[in-house]
């Protein structure tokens, strides 16, 4: 099994479940850990084909040819023929070979903007294990300990918690550019689609409050069953990968019949982001004095009716919430539903912990609640 370096990408390590391995859907053709012997191929039912395990830079052999006759072009030629290529292909142009280089120069010295992202996002193509930054405008390695946000899962470094569904910004940045300029770079949308259970422990203090809410004694050992499935899309107006996952919850009774201790002991722990706790996505009356404090707690009180569905916005990290209780007559099953929507910022992490980016660590998302939920219903789906 080839783990990844400079010139190759062991996808595996990219994976975002949640949860301390991975989850089922990908279990099945990953294996649940690298333990085991790791197939060097997968079978995709979603696009039904076949995938390398670890993917490797491409044999440039097959354009030696074309660069030597290229290179024997007058200086005046290739000039000529870099003004009908868009900028951002002129730096390609110039790097084909050292003589064409000493011919042209480096037309590139005045692509900026997106026309030097695009260059990048080039060069990347080649370097399965680079991937472009936006903020600080250059490619990182993927082989850097902390070099983006949440790569090859380091969740002990970064402190995420294993109930956050953890899609790097470096899969998402192969991803879009995949999509926005049609070619297969080896990484198939399907790595981010997860579905499956996470066990969340249960601390020991909370034993009563649980057994009350009517959780039984091998749901108290084995942990709260956590069901999760996430799917991806890309918006292609802002050449953004969209991100969402669902939490199911099943209950015993009625999430509004639960008491404070209760609640506190279901929810205590889960995290929905490296930042916000699914506790703090309630919904909370603005009539209540104290609103909208953290200190409030007229939104955990038991009460009678339908409960409000509770909306929030991460102020550290581009993620929206959504929460609401369910009742499923068929199977007469009581749920707490959890929904996160998150987007790619292409910023890298480098030296960082959790998902401060480069360029201004204090930045803070205040943005218009809703705004990744309204992009993701009209993104295209992957």
């Amino acid at each position: 099994m080839e783990k990844d370096d400079r010139h190759t990408l062991f996808l595996p390590n990219l994976l975002p479940c949640p949860g301390p391995g991975r989850c089922d859907f990908h279990a099945t053709f990953f294996g649940q850990s690298d333990h085991n012997e790791v197939p060097k191929e997968w079978f995709c039912q979603k696009c039904q084909k076949k995938h390398f395990t670890t993917v490797s830079r491409p044999s440039s052999m097959a354009s030696v040819h074309a660069t030597n006759h290229l290179a024997l072009l007058p200086a005046e030629l290739l000039l000529h023929i870099a003004t009908y290529l868009p900028k951002s292909c002129w730096p390609s142009l110039a790097l084909t070979s050292r003589m064409v280089y000493q011919k042209i120069g480096l037309l590139g010295s005045d692509v900026l903007g997106r026309d030097k992202l695009r260059f990048m996002a080039l060069l990347a193509r080649d370097m399965p294990a680079y991937a472009t930054c936006s903020q600080c405008e250059r490619l990182r390695p993927n082989h850097s300990a902390l070099a983006w946000p949440l790569l090859k899962c380091h969740r002990w470094e970064r402190r995420i918690s294993n109930s956050v569904y953890a899609a790097s910004e470096f899969l998402a940045d192969k991803l879009v550019d995949s999509h926005e300029y049609q070619y297969d770079n080896g990484v198939c949308p399907s790595l981010l689609n997860c579905a499956g259970t996470y066990r969340k422990p249960w601390t020991p203090q909370i034993g009563p409050f649980i057994k009350r809410a009517g959780f039984s004694q091998q749901e108290v050992d084995l942990g709260l069953a956590i069901g999760f499935e996430a799917t991806g899309r890309i918006f292609a107006p802002a050449s953004k990968l969209l991100t969402h996952i669902k939490y199911r919850i099943e209950l015993r009774h009625p999430w509004t019949s639960y008491t404070i201790a209760q609640r506190g002991a279901v929810l205590q722990g889960f995290y929905l982001c490296p930042h916000t706790l699914a506790s703090k996505v309630q919904p909370r009356d603005p009539r209540d004095p104290t609103y909208p404090a953290d200190s409030s707690m007229a939104h955990w009180q038991s009460h009678q009716g339908p409960m409000p569905i509770a909306l929030w916005a991460c102020p550290h990290c581009s993620s929206e919430f959504r929460s609401a209780p369910e009742f499923d007559s068929e199977r007469e099953q009581y749920s707490v539903v959890f929904e996160v929507w998150r987007e790619s910022t292409k910023n890298c992490n480098d030296g960082m912990i959790e998902m401060t980016f480069c360029g201004n660590p204090n930045k803070h998302w205040w943005s218009k609640l809703g705004r990744i939920r309204e992009m993701w219903a009209a993104a295209t789906p992957i």
